[in-house]
Parts: C-alpha cells; sequence; structure tokens
C-alpha cells in the first residue's frame, strides 16, 4: 500500500492509495491518515480509491477511524472514485450509507458547504 499527500486548499487533504487496503496495507498508512485526520485544520479529507483493487475489514475500520476523528473537528471523509469491486464491497458493508462515494474533487468540496 502506497499513500501520496496532497493540500489542494489549506482546509482540505487529498489522499491517493495505491494497492490493497486489507490486513496488511491498511497497517502501512493507518498513522499518516489519523495524524491528518486529527488535525483541527483539515475540513475535509479525500481518500483516492482509484488505484485500490482491493478493500476488506482492516480498510473499512480504517475508514470509520479516519471518519469519527475528522468528526471530533466538523471535518468530513469522502470516498473518491473507488473502481467497482471496492465500491460494491462499500455498498454490501453499508459504509456508503455514511460516507459520501463521488467521482471528482469538485463534488467532494461541495459536500463541505452542505
Amino acid at each position: 500500500m502506497q499513500l501520496e499527500i496532497k493540500r489542494p486548499t489549506g482546509s482540505s487533504v487529498v489522499a491517493h492509495l495505491t494497492g490493497r487496503l486489507n490486513l496488511e496495507g491498511a497497517p502501512k498508512i493507518q498513522g499518516p491518515l489519523l495524524g491528518l485526520a486529527g488535525d483541527p485544520q483539515i475540513r475535509l479529507m479525500v481518500l483516492d480509491l482509484a488505484a485500490v483493487p482491493m478493500l476488506g475489514s482492516a480498510g473499512i475500520r480504517l475508514f470509520i477511524y479516519c471518519a469519527k476523528t475528522l468528526q471530533e473537528h466538523q471535518g468530513k471523509l469522502v470516498l473518491l472514485s473507488p473502481q467497482r469491486f471496492v465500491r460494491e464491497v462499500l455498498e454490501i458493508s453499508g459504509i456508503s450509507n455514511y460516507l459520501p462515494l463521488v467521482e471528482s474533487f469538485e463534488a467532494a468540496l461541495a459536500l463541505v458547504d452542505e
């Protein structure tokens, strides 16, 4: 699992994930993601899942931890461009009912203003 962080605005961060987000991959990025989620300046964290072909329970747990941490300071977690299999896992698990799935960064930004 690889992670590349970009800050397009002062209050938003985009994390580009590459690889399998499972029991092996999730721990490799957990520390950096939770650190960003805990930053009170971050109002929007976008996880770009376009290069994630597999999502397991450890990845789902990481999404929940990040979302809860962001909520402590009115931040929001948004999932960007999940591949078909990953989208199916998110929908079957019910996570898509709690975390928005979007296809563009602009759509994610619009959610912050809601």
